[in-house]
């Protein structure tokens, strides 16, 4: 009896002798792979998805690319000046002074008097605000002359560079001299601090904004051409402009 239990008992030791090398090849293949296949694994799918990610980008780049080459830079150019013209990045107080200035003289009346309240210019803190957000310049204009030569005067005023808007305007003689008290307003955008993304797609001038340029080209810039200066025909005013 205690044979028997002895054979038996070595029986199962062969036997586990037998099936423990396997066995134990396959748990230090499982610890294997948690500890090192895994983990390469997760790693070559985390670079196959950048390297889609890079090819992706690579096409954004090269369509991109081809759209800049397909542009007219001289005409661009001119394009970014003349809105810049209309719409310039800050507050331009003298330009739009001289601009009224010059225009009466050029159509021969008397300016009176010319009130402006600035607000805040070209500040840190106004660099800050978005671009598409406006800041408006407004005046206070009075003038004297002939109704036709104040109408000449409006009129060129609405057609020039920078963009100047007639809010009301209110008609009176004084001493037999036709008299207008005009209100307007003149615009500024800031640029944008960064040029977005060097993949994003690049955005387009579309057919409305091509007649807005077209529009633009018939007004006249002559905030370059006008100084103001007390030689001018209303030199006769004591403080012309008042801040």
């Amino acid at each position: 009896m205690h044979f028997l239990k002895m054979k038996k008992a070595r029986i199962i030791i062969d036997n586990w002798r037998l099936f423990s090398l396997p066995l134990g090849i396959f748990f230090l293949v499982l610890v294997l792979a948690f500890l090192v296949l895994i983990p390469r694994i997760k790693i070559i799918l985390q670079l196959k998805v950048k390297a889609k990610a890079t090819e992706e980008r690579l096409v954004r780049l090269t369509a991109k690319i081809s759209d800049l080459e397909g542009l007219d830079a001289v005409g661009l150019a001119e394009k970014r000046d003349l809105v810049l013209k209309a719409i310039p990045r800050s507050k331009e107080v003298m330009n739009v002074v001289n601009l009224i200035s010059g225009l009466a003289d050029k159509t021969q009346i008397k300016v009176e008097s010319i009130q402006v309240s600035p607000g805040e210019i070209s500040t840190e803190s106004g660099e800050m605000k978005k671009l598409e957000e406006v800041e408006t310049l407004p005046f206070h204009v009075v003038v004297e002359g002939e109704n036709e030569k104040i109408f000449e005067f409006l009129e060129l005023l609405e057609k020039s560079l920078p963009l100047i808007f007639v809010n009301s305007f209110k008609f009176g003689k004084t001493a037999g001299v036709s008299r207008a008290e005009i209100a307007l307003e003149s615009y500024s955008s800031f640029l944008p601090k960064t040029l977005g993304k060097i993949d994003s797609p690049l955005v387009k001038i579309d057919d409305e904004e091509e007649k807005i340029f077209k529009i633009l080209g018939d007004f006249e810039s002559y905030s370059a051409n006008f100084v103001f200066s007390p030689s001018s025909p209303s030199e006769e005013r004591e403080n012309p402009f008042s801040f």
